[in-house]
This record gives C-alpha cells, sequence and structure tokens, in this order.
C-alpha cells in the first residue's frame, strides 16, 4: 500500500505536431510542492518524451507522492498558437495512477518486473492534453480528456529568442522546418483535429498470431503498438481486454534452427478505417486482429475479424529478418517495401 513512488514529469507532442513550452510543472503532494519539467520542447511523437532529468536530482529517497495537479503553457507550431492549463487531477485520476503505480509489470528480456517512472503530457493541437505513464517496456494512457484554453500573448512574453519584429506566426513557421517533414504535412494535411479522437478509440478484440507450419514455436515476447501511444510487450503480466487501434507489431517465430524475426507496421489509413467499419457504434463485439504465416514464412494474410466478417489489411508494411544456425549473420528475408522507410502516422 506504498504511496511513495520514483517518477518524473516530460512532455511529448504529435512529430507533425511539435510544441515548445515556457514552463510546466506537475504538481505531487498535500502542500503544493512541484516537479519542473526541464525540456522546452517536442516532437517526437506521441508519448514519446526525451527527458534527461533524473529523481536524484531532488533527492527524494522515499520517493515522491503522486502527480496530482498540471501548471503548462506552451506553443503549438503548426497552429500558431498558445494554450495555457492550470488544473488539480479528479480524485478518479489520482487513483487510478496511484493503483497504477502501485502495479508491477513484467520484462521477460530482463526476467525482472518494473513500475511506471515518468508521467508524460501529450501535448496536442486543440489543446489537448493525454497522460501516458511509462517505464522500461510499458507506456499507458490514463487520460484523454484534459483541455486547455487558449490566450493571447506577445511573443517577446513568451520567448527571448525570437527575432527582431518576428510574429508568432514567423517564429512558429521557423521552428517547424526543425522537424522533418512538418512544415510539408501542414501544407499538404493542415490540421486532422479529429484524428487524435479516432487514435484514442478502444475495442474489444484478441490480438492472434497464427502459423501455417505446425511445428513452428513462437516466442511468447512480442511486442505492440498502437495509435494512442500505449506500448507494451505481450507476456508483461498485465491483462489487457480492449485496445486502441493497433499500429505495430514485433515478433519473434522459429522454425526449426531458423530464426524469424517479423516487424509489421499497419497501415494508417487501413486501421482507422477497417476498425470503424468493422465495429459501427457497437464497440462491445469482441473481436481478433490476426496474423497468419504462411509454411514458406514469405506470405501473410492479415485480417481483423468481428461476428462473421473478416476485413483484410492489404498495405501493411512488413520486414522479416531471417537466421540460420550456418549463417555467420542473419539477412534481410523478405521486405515488401525495401528501400524505403516505415510510413508515420500523420498524427503519431
Amino acid at each position: 500500500m506504498r504511496t511513495k513512488f520514483y517518477w518524473q514529469p516530460s512532455i511529448a507532442a504529435p512529430r507533425n505536431y511539435p510544441v515548445e513550452i515556457k514552463y510546466g510543472f506537475v504538481g505531487f503532494g498535500t502542500s503544493g510542492r512541484q516537479f519542473p519539467i526541464m525540456e522546452t520542447s517536442a516532437g517526437g511523437g506521441i508519448a514519446k518524451d526525451n527527458s534527461a532529468v533524473a529523481l536524484n536530482d531532488y533527492d527524494e529517497e522515499e520517493g515522491l507522492d503522486i502527480p496530482n495537479s498540471l501548471n503548462i503553457l506552451w506553443l503549438s507550431y503548426a497552429e500558431a498558437k498558445f494554450y495555457k492549463m492550470q488544473t488539480e487531477f479528479s480524485s478518479e485520476l489520482q487513483t487510478k495512477i496511484l493503483n497504477l503505480f502501485r502495479e508491477e509489470y513484467y520484462e521477460s528480456t530482463e526476467n525482472t518486473y518494473y513500475r511506471y517512472s515518468a508521467l508524460i503530457a501529450t501535448l496536442l493541437p486543440g489543446g489537448k492534453i493525454w497522460l501516458h505513464l511509462a517505464g522500461p517496456g510499458r507506456t499507458v494512457l490514463v487520460c484523454n480528456t484534459l483541455q486547455a484554453e487558449e490566450v493571447k500573448m506577445e511573443l517577446d512574453d513568451f520567448v527571448k529568442l525570437a527575432h527582431k519584429g518576428e510574429t508568432v506566426k514567423a517564429y512558429s513557421t521557423r521552428h517547424l522546418s526543425d522537424y522533418t517533414h512538418a512544415l510539408p504535412n501542414l501544407k499538404e494535411r493542415g490540421i486532422p483535429y479529429g484524428l487524435w479522437e479516432k487514435y484514442a478509440e478502444r475495442f474489444r478484440y484478441e490480438i492472434k498470431i497464427k502459423f501455417e507450419n505446425e511445428e513452428t514455436q513462437i516466442n511468447p515476447n512480442y511486442g505492440y503498438d498502437f495509435t494512442n501511444g500505449e506500448s507494451f510487450y505481450s507476456d508483461d503480466s498485465i491483462q489487457v481486454d480492449e485496445y486502441a487501434r493497433i499500429s505495430s507489431i514485433v515478433f519473434v517465430w522459429n522454425v526449426a534452427d531458423t530464426v524469424y524475426t517479423g516487424h509489421f507496421h499497419f497501415s494508417e489509413e487501413e486501421v482507422v478505417r477497417l476498425f470503424g467499419i468493422a465495429y459501427g457504434k457497437n464497440r462491445e463485439q469482441q473481436g481478433e486482429f490476426i496474423i497468419r504465416v504462411s509454411k514458406y514464412n514469405n506470405w501473410f494474410d492479415i485480417f481483423l475479424k468481428v461476428g462473421n466478417k473478416e476485413y483484410k489489411f492489404e498495405e501493411t508494411q512488413i520486414h522479416v529478418f531471417r537466421h540460420r544456425p550456418e549463417d555467420d549473420k542473419g539477412y534481410i528475408f523478405y521486405d515488401n517495401y525495401r528501400g524505403e522507410e516505415a510510413k508515420k502516422y500523420i498524427g503519431g
């Protein structure tokens, strides 16, 4: 029943919609103490922080009380708008965070149990804030309902490093160019405000991997990534009944002495469209997301099954690495997007 834990706060933002903060503080305990967010900018992806702050900087031998408030002011480069939020977390949210901090999860590659060690505030266009808890090998979304307010202010009051006479719009455009693809994406797609609502939707489904060769052995430790920023391993001892839309899976399988490692990057257009069609308005339906591997290990059927209907995924980017005992090193066995990077999600 412990109430103190080792954690640190940080910020994140989608790759194409980066941000800069003037200040950020996460409150904890009952005496108004605050933990400062040290990063000033973010744009690595939902729930992808780059914090270098260590708890021992604050010399808390027993850890800290759970986070209970957020005070933050930021600039959304893509919108050239300022947003501000100062809020106390609801009792329900604090209870959820407390229970998650208390719950250990298993990391089989290290044969170790871990706890969450970071609170990440993902700053989204429109002033929305998602809160994630993260630890080694696991990230979960704990709140996606916080809404900041837009505020008006002079650029000089926000930052002292702006060029003389520079407008908020010019300053934002200049810094957008620091992020690969952000400016071209903004010109092509604008800001898809409703997209993150779809990213956060949850569905009842199981993830199943099936092999035509019945002698195949799969490593039970395979990794999931989801559109809402959650990521974890299949054997981490935490029961999950509902998932957001799957975005990628990595798993390893053996056929005799040959080892295959498969990376599956699912098409954003397909996961958004097909999950919406398959479930419609009835999110309580039970479904299955299935990957079938052929006996030759180079052909894959991927589909979502809900009720009696199957919805096939045909645009998945797949990379399979093979290693045999007689090889000095492994090599690429299958790659349907040779020479290209896996496509990043627009709002991810």
